[in-house]
């Protein structure tokens, strides 16, 4: 099993605040690995800035877990756990997602902790996604598509405090009150 933690270079920080994290609730820190995507500010001109999560899970992250050749949590930068996530997969040959911030009857925001069977991650290279779209659309349209979905009634992570990287001055300052609103919400 092997825990990937997606990062760019400005938020080391907050990978290693999950990192840690993970290794408090008992994952073995031999099995977590930092991946480093692209980052917003290296491609200014990009009209869709958010499709660069899953630009990189395609390009990056699922040929590399291929090729190590194990089944993977697939975990974002600034997520925090409040139990082990091992304890959650009671499907080893289905998507499980165990970390997001919220869910909508036909929609899941954010893509925060994901366990993806390494048969799955094939089948996700072998469909060579060529129109990207945000992360948790991408995976969830898959799952459903093929049948290959379970996702927790109630999220197993919580959120560091970090601004986010992504959206204009206009749109962090709305992320940034919903934020504020499911955290009152979830104390």
């Amino acid at each position: 099993m092997i825990f990937v933690i997606l990062t760019i270079e400005s938020r080391i920080e907050l990978a290693k605040e999950t990192k840690q994290s993970l290794i408090d609730v008992g994952v073995n820190p031999e099995d977590i690995v930092f991946m480093f995507g692209y980052d917003k500010k290296d491609y200014p001109n990009m009209n869709k800035p958010y499709t660069l999560l899953s630009r990189y899970f395609i390009d990056s992250i699922l040929p590399a877990v291929e090729k190590v050749g194990e089944d993977m949590f697939y975990v974002e930068d600034g997520t925090l756990f409040s139990c082990n996530p091992l304890n959650y997969i009671v499907d080893r040959r289905k998507i499980i997602w165990m970390g997001y911030i919220f869910r909508h009857v036909n929609y899941i925001c954010g893509s925060k902790c994901i366990y993806i069977p390494l048969d799955v991650v094939s089948k996700l290279i072998a469909k060579q996604i060529k129109r990207f779209a945000h992360l948790d659309r991408l995976i969830r349209n898959f799952g459903i598509l093929n049948d290959n979905m379970l996702i927790l009634d109630q999220s197993i992570i919580y959120h560091a405090e970090y601004e986010s990287a992504w959206g204009s001055e206009c749109q962090k300052d709305r992320k940034g009150m919903f934020k504020n609103k499911l955290l009152l919400k979830n104390l």
